[in-house]
């Protein structure tokens, strides 16, 4: 009898070792499992096939994953095992060059710094900024870490700025930018300032008198000192200049000697504060010749605008009731273009802002604070009120106007010249026609356009033609609208109460009609610039700029015809 063997593989069968099973004629032969059939058996330490070879070292466990070397199979590359038998250990494996546990971290590039202002002084706040980024090339996210020192000595600041009260002059600050991967900190990026000097700032300056003459000294004013953060002592130079030359004055004075009619002076001032010298400001002015341009009548006070700016009032004081030289309130104002007198007070209209400023009587709201604000071109004074044109032609009046009817107010539309008269004002519009308001009686302005000029007397008015003749109108009481000069050419006129005065073209003649009660007609011979025309007197600037003479003040002379 033949005996038949065969292998039977069976996993039921799997006792551990090769195994004879005889069956009545048959033995079976039952062969040991492979390793690494089971998970797990090729990392369990034990020769689950019997063939004297464990784990990874078994030809059955290649490709199992604990048998691998590199980051596919996670802890293999830190496990200390050769897992791939190739004799290189973990990270010492090629294998293992991209694990996490094996990659060598690269640290990310300095950034580059700067402090902003490039030249900073103790009143700059110093800030840090990061102009070019560090560059990781891992990819990582980077962070910053900021620290300021002062001359190479660490401080606790650690923000991108630092305030200007702790920097002082002379300090050598740094900033240092430190990147982090959250690895590794990079090399850092570093930048260093100086502290500077601060320079003083530029100061402010005024020549005092704004409108001198060539009798005054000049002074060199600083309105507003120089500042410095650094609080060092602040001196300053002055430098003098006539007609752009230098003159060789380097105190705040000159001399009024040195000085000449319609020269140009400015006077420069530059600070220094022991080391810096700062910004240089300057301001000029034009010496005049001492004058008068303006003059205005009122009831018992006449006043002058002189060529300095200056307003200078003489006569009788009754806005206080002294009936005495003029004081107080009526004492001289400075920067005026134009000044206007009322029964009791003046007002001017200022050169440099085009406001009005009023001084004197306010028993009718005529001054302070009253007046309104913004600017005129051209100003009148009434008895009791005072009217204006502003800068865009509108009429504005104030003090006793305001209590007028509602229908004897300002008309509307454009004015060129208003004239205010005892209690009411007359207009000349921009078509050059005439419109008055809170007229007293029945009398109308006359038709037409093509007037020149108007005045406002007591109850009467008048105006200028294009050829120079005078049209009146109103009361005729003291004739002082039927006997209007004829074949006289008149440029300007100006009403009292009950009289006109007018200036001759050519001639520079001053001529008179009306009330004669107080001398009025009787006008000083000789050539006028201009004329204005009080309650009862008149006064008249001449062409030298300078004289004034008044008249009409016969038997009732309270120092309005002696100009000062």
């Amino acid at each position: 009898m033949h005996l038949r063997s065969f292998s039977l593989t069976a996993p039921s069968l799997v006792l551990g070792a090769l195994s004879l099973i005889s069956c009545g004629d048959y033995t079976i032969h039952v062969a040991p499992p492979d390793e690494g059939d089971d998970p797990g058996e090729c990392s369990d330490l034990a020769d689950n096939d019997d063939n004297g070879l464990f784990d990874c070292d078994d030809e059955g466990c290649i490709g199992a994953p604990e048998c691998l070397e590199g980051p596919d199979s996670p802890g293999t590359c830190s496990d200390g095992i050769d897992n791939d038998r190739d004799d290189l250990l973990d990270c010492a494996d090629p294998d293992c060059a991209e694990a996490p546990e094996c990659r060598v971290n690269i640290p990310p590039t300095a950034p580059v710094v700067e402090i902003a202002p490039i030249g900073p002084t103790t009143a700059d706040p110093l800030s840090c900024s990061i102009t070019v980024n560090s560059h990781d090339a891992d990819g990582d996210t980077v962070e910053y870490a900021i620290v300021w020192s002062v001359d190479a000595v660490d401080t606790a600041i650690e923000t991108f700025t630092v305030e200007a009260e702790m920097t002082t002059r002379g300090e050598v600050w740094a900033c240092t930018v430190t990147p982090y991967d959250g690895l590794d900190y990079g090399k850092p990026g570093t930048v260093s300032v100086t502290i500077d000097n601060f320079v003083p700032t530029e100061p402010s300056v005024t020549i005092i008198p704004g409108y001198p003459t060539d009798r005054d000294n000049l002074e060199c004013q600083i309105t507003v000192p120089s500042s410095d953060a650094d609080d060092d002592p602040i001196t300053y130079a002055y430098i003098w200049s006539r007609n752009g030359q230098g003159e060789g004055y380097t105190e705040a004075h000159v001399p009024w000697y040195a000085t000449a009619a319609y020269d140009t002076w400015r006077c420069a001032v530059m600070p220094n504060d022991g080391l810096t010298n700062g910004p240089e400001a300057g301001t000029e002015v034009q010496v005049l010749v001492a004058g008068t341009q303006f003059i205005a009548s009122g009831r018992y006070h006449s006043c002058k605008v002189q060529q300095d700016g200056l307003v200078a009032c003489w006569g009788d004081d009754g806005a206080l009731g002294n009936y005495g030289p003029v004081t107080g309130s009526l004492q001289p104002q400075y920067g005026a273009a134009e000044v206007v007198a009322g029964e009791f007070f003046g007002c001017i209209l200022k050169y440099d802002t085009a406001s009005v400023y009023c001084w004197g009587d306010n028993s009718f709201n005529q001054g302070p604070p009253n007046i309104p604000h913004g600017t005129f071109i051209q100003i009148s004074a009434g008895a009791r009120h005072v009217c204006g044109v502003r800068s865009n032609g509108q009429l504005e009046c104030w003090g006793s106007s305001l209590t007028w009817p509602a229908a004897d107010q300002p008309p509307s539309g454009i004015a060129l010249e208003v004239a205010a008269g005892y209690e009411f004002s007359c207009a000349l519009m921009e078509d050059s026609s005439i419109q008055c308001w809170n007229f007293p009686g029945t009398a109308q302005p006359p038709p037409g356009t093509g007037w020149t000029d108007l005045a406002a007397g007591g109850a009467h008015a008048c105006a200028i033609d294009g050829a120079g003749a005078v049209t009146c109108w109103g009361d005729n009481s003291f004739n002082q609208v039927s006997d209007v000069p004829t074949g006289i050419v008149f440029n300007q006129i100006s009403a009292g109460a009950n009289h006109t005065c007018g200036v001759e073209v050519g001639t520079g003649a001053a001529h008179c009609w009306g009330d004669d009660s107080y001398g009025q007609r009787s006008g000083a011979s000789g050539v006028f610039e201009q004329v204005s025309a009080g309650w009862n007197h008149t006064c008249g600037r001449r062409t030298n700029m300078t004289t004034v003479d008044c008249w009409g003040c016969v038997g009732d002379d309270r120092g309005q015809c002696t100009p000062d």
